[in-house]
């Protein structure tokens, strides 16, 4: 809300995939323009989003690679009342944990890139033979 304040202005059209979340973003944008079409344009689109492929496809990756393990130690720190979310906390698990974990996405990029340039040497290969 703060960058409407700024900026005096919304989006006339908001583009967004069908979801809990989205429910209210179609709300506010309905609400902002005072309807559902402006300038016989809809306010909100909802429909799949083609754009969150890379980013679901490297989270499936992730899945993949076992990120639940780290998921869940995080996340037993904060059920077991030993993580607050306040800076000292914050602070102490980027010190201890940051390295292990950009160690371990870097591998999981590095791995993504192998299957990558494996797929393209072998869709080229069988290009040429063909």
């Amino acid at each position: 809300m703060s960058n409407v304040k700024c900026l005096g202005d919304c989006p006339l059209t908001v583009h967004g995939e069908c979801g809990t979340e989205n429910v209210y973003i179609r709300d506010f944008q309905t609400y902002l323009l005072g309807g559902d079409v402006r300038w016989n344009r809809p306010v909100y689109m909802s429909g799949s989003s083609t754009a969150n492929q890379r980013i679901e496809a490297f989270w499936g990756q992730l899945r993949k690679e076992r990120i639940d393990f780290w998921l869940d130690a995080l996340h037993e720190l904060q059920d077991s009342g030993n993580f607050g979310g306040d800076f000292i906390d914050r602070s102490l698990i980027q010190l201890c944990f940051m390295g292990i974990l950009q160690v371990f996405v870097f591998n999981v990029i590095n791995n993504i890139s192998c299957d990558i340039v494996q797929t393209v040497f072998v869709l080229s290969t069988y290009t040429l033979i063909t």
